[in-house]
């Protein structure tokens, strides 16, 4: 054979192998890309889900992204989040877990695990999170806002509020933080700046139901009860089957004298929530003001028997001293 012709067909060969690889490599692009826009499709549906209250149609569009394609941080983030929605907090923390190690800079999927370890009041393990989530984006207002509430709970006051004063002054319209600021201050007894953060979140937002709650509690506190009042009755507006507010309203009436009124709040509490101890043990409490002793023992027998079902010994130490009172 010509040593040319020879040399021209190893050549030819080459190509002809490297052609062949090539083509199969744009088969494998092409196969991966139609992977990925399909995995992308079912994420987008389940967020077209979530965003429709079709929980499960959601969690379904989500695990079927995940089969196609298991490496997308978001879809587990999403899925994580809905998860987290449903209670099923294990479930979402493997979610978030799994995002993060897809993708270790996934800003949003730190700060939903440390959102979450917090819920689950796991401080130490959430503050890591959430430090992470800042650090990955310094401007994070509502990372701040969450690390302020964590380390409110870890009872490092003077870090928390720095953390909500951060969160503030990058998002000074943040209501949440304003509201989390003011229950800082009112737990360190500085009132008047607690009431001034309360009134701020409320001029931002004046359908701010968190707000008006910790307003009334504030009021009660420095005895201006018919402010508590006033505050209470626009939670109730907001929520009018949130028994906590219409308990909070019967304890301010009742301290204006006002006893009919107190004794229907503290119903109204008790017809919302049937076992919510508190509302039947301030209205036993009215009772024994009014002079109804029959009423009075029957109220408090029924918190004594709710705390106790609920392991809160020292309120029940209360409700016995109570009875044995009565019964003097």
């Amino acid at each position: 054979m010509d040593k040319n012709l020879s040399l021209i067909s190893e050549v030819c060969i080459i190509w002809l192998i490297l052609i062949v690889i090539l083509i199969s490599g744009c088969v494998e692009n092409d196969d991966a890309g139609k992977q990925y826009r399909d995995a992308k499709k079912y994420n987008d549906l389940g967020i077209s889900f979530y965003g429709s209250n079709k929980f499960e149609e959601a969690e379904n569009a989500y695990r079927e992204s995940i089969r196609i394609n298991p490496g997308i941080a978001e879809v587990h983030n999403n899925l994580g989040l809905l998860l987290y929605h449903l209670n099923r907090s294990e479930e979402a923390e493997k979610e978030y877990t799994e995002a993060i190690r897809i993708n270790p800079n996934y800003t949003e999927a730190h700060y939903n695990l440390g959102f979450l370890l917090c819920d689950l009041k796991r401080y130490e393990e959430a503050e890591e999170e959430i430090r992470t989530a800042i650090k990955l984006n310094p401007d994070y207002a509502d990372a701040y806002n969450n690390l302020g509430y964590v380390l409110h709970d870890l009872k490092r006051y003077e870090e928390a509020e720095n953390a909500y004063r951060e969160a503030i002054r990058l998002n000074p319209n943040l209501t949440e933080a304003h509201n989390n600021l003011g229950l800082l201050l009112y737990d360190l007894k500085r009132y008047e700046e607690a009431e001034e953060e309360l009134r701020e979140a409320l001029n931002i937002n004046p359908n701010d139901m968190k707000a008006y709650n910790n307003l009334g509690l504030l009021l009660y506190i420095l005895n201006r009860f018919e402010e508590a009042e006033n505050a209470y009755m626009e939670v109730i507006r907001l929520n009018p089957n949130l028994a906590e507010a219409h308990n909070n309203l019967g304890i301010s009436l009742q301290n204006l004298k006002r006893y009919e009124e107190a004794e229907n709040a503290f119903k109204e509490a008790i017809k919302i929530k049937q076992d919510y101890a508190e509302a039947h043990g301030n209205l036993g409490i009215l009772y024994v003001k009014t002079g109804r002793t029959d009423d009075a023992k029957r109220e408090i027998l029924k918190a004594k028997e709710l705390f106790e079902k609920q392991g809160q010994s020292d309120e029940v130490k209360i409700c016995d001293e109570i009875l044995k009172n009565l019964n003097s």
